[in-house]
């Protein structure tokens, strides 16, 4: 078996237990780290468009028209999505 992340050879599973998954601390580490960033985008993304709805409604001004900010939302939302796909790979 390979590592999802750096596609190193897992070592030899010692004993019982769940199956290696990750062949360092450091692969497991960036995954944990990556999971978090990708969820930590997304949600900003969520909150750039609820900023959008705010612009719209007037309820908030001085960050340009809805439409900008619904563009750096979309912005936001493919790179999580890029995260997200580097982690299915990974998985």
């Amino acid at each position: 078996m390979l590592c999802p992340l750096c596609s190193r050879p897992l070592g030899a599973q010692q004993g019982r237990g769940r199956p290696r998954r990750w062949c360092s601390e450091i692969c497991r580490s960036r995954a944990r780290r990556l999971r978090r960033r990708t969820r930590e985008t997304f949600d900003y993304a969520d909150q750039l468009d609820e900023l959008a709805d705010e612009v719209r409604e007037g309820r908030v001004t001085g960050f340009g028209n809805e439409g900008c900010v619904r563009e750096q939302a979309a912005g936001v939302r493919a790179y999580a999505q890029e995260l997200a796909d580097e982690l299915g790979a990974a998985a």
